[in-house]
């Protein structure tokens, strides 16, 4: 038994039982704790690049956070 889980049923089932978070549900919360920790930031280069909506990274983790996708980007 590892982990006090029991040795039959899906892994996905175990993890739910556990209330452990599967693998995107921490890609969110990461995404979305970095966006939230640039947008806050007094660092004003920080600030510069939370403004921009082009920014491919933050776009990035937009699209992983939020339910509706960002404007797309005019090259």
């Amino acid at each position: 038994m590892l982990l006090g889980l029991r040795q039959c049923g899906s892994a996905s089932g175990m993890f739910a039982d556990a209330r452990i978070d599967c693998f995107y549900t921490t890609m969110r919360k990461r995404c979305a704790s970095l966006v939230r920790r640039v947008r806050g930031s007094p660092n004003t280069l920080l600030k510069m690049i939370a403004t921009r909506l082009d920014c491919c990274y933050l776009r990035h983790c937009c699209d992983r956070h939020l339910t509706v996708p960002m404007p797309e980007r005019k090259l």
